[in-house]
């Protein structure tokens, strides 16, 4: 049976296969520039509750610059975007260097994302009524309620498994759960607040969804076992490019290059493909056994 620690790789090359969780723009540029910022605005009496404000802002700012629709808004909301973007990657960066991580500041930093993108999808869809009005706004509000779900599933898959897979291969631990136990107690001291049992309801959801079937009921010592084969490979690079960032940067190259419910239409089909493939993929590498495993004797 497969026992917690048992991997062919070192620790050193597990973090490295980690880096692939992260989506490739934040790779690219986001996160070296929130890195940077951390060097000029760290010393300020802002904590990452602040960033995530801001960056809200910016993301109903550039919703409104895009329900206005003409050229030059469109191209200010794709730089208010990519902002927002990189500033959503500061706030993590800050709570990391201040060490004020938290369960609730994840779930005001998702809450965030949430509402800005939620903003952005009405801005599309009054942007087609006022563009395209041939087309029935019925359609434009539902098309807008399905591009909601599809990127909230996208979204919670990658950070199910970039947190699940993540903290496995890093830290041998399994932060996904641990976080949910960390709720959940606040929850029973009746410490927890709406925001706090929200995200308690989602984490659980994430669970149904997403969460194979392990055949020795360890999720951290499947994926460090396995950690050195191709299917858990294949999993941390595509689970960067499940990331729903990568569907809101199409929308954000539509705004830039004026084909904007194009790009609208082409993120849903990207998250969607996301979902699918994901789940797909994390079967194959993370459940079942394999040889060398042996799965828990079934109780009498």
């Amino acid at each position: 049976m497969v026992t917690r620690g048992a991997s062919k790789l070192t620790l050193e090359e597990r973090k490295k296969l980690a880096e692939s969780l992260d989506d490739p723009l934040n790779r690219w540029y986001r996160y070296p520039i929130a890195r940077s910022l951390l060097h000029v605005l760290g010393g300020l009496p802002l904590r990452p509750d602040h960033i995530t404000y801001i960056h809200i802002c910016f993301g109903l700012a550039a919703a409104g610059l895009v329900a206005h629709g003409d050229r030059w808004a469109l191209i200010v909301a794709f730089f208010a975007l990519e902002i927002r973007d990189i500033l959503d990657c500061y706030d993590g960066v800050l709570a990391r260097a201040k060490n004020m991580s938290s369960p609730r500041g994840r779930a005001l930093d998702e809450t965030a994302d949430a509402v800005s993108f939620i903003a952005l999808t009405i801005a599309l869809a009054i942007y087609g009524v006022r563009h395209k009005p041939e087309i029935p706004i019925e359609l434009y509000g539902a098309f807008a309620m399905f591009g909601v779900i599809v990127g909230a599933y996208a979204a919670h898959g990658c950070d199910f498994y970039k947190r699940r897979v993540g903290s496995a291969l890093k830290e041998g631990r399994d932060v996904v759960h641990e976080e949910l136990e960390a709720k959940r107690a606040q929850a029973r001291a009746s410490k927890a607040g709406a925001l706090t049992n929200a995200s308690i309801w989602a984490d659980r959801w994430s669970y149904v969804y997403w969460d194979p079937k392990y055949a020795n009921g360890d999720p951290v010592g499947t994926v460090l076992a396995r950690a050195h084969r191709p299917g858990v490979r294949l999993l941390t690079r595509f689970v960067g490019l499940m990331s729903w960032d990568n569907g809101i940067f199409v929308i954000h190259l539509g705004l830039l290059t004026g084909f904007v419910l194009e790009s609208w239409a082409l993120s849903v089909a990207y998250g969607l493909g996301a979902i699918v493939i994901g789940r797909v993929i994390a079967t194959f590498a993370l459940g079942g056994t394999v040889k060398g495993e042996t799965a828990p004797a079934k109780s009498e």
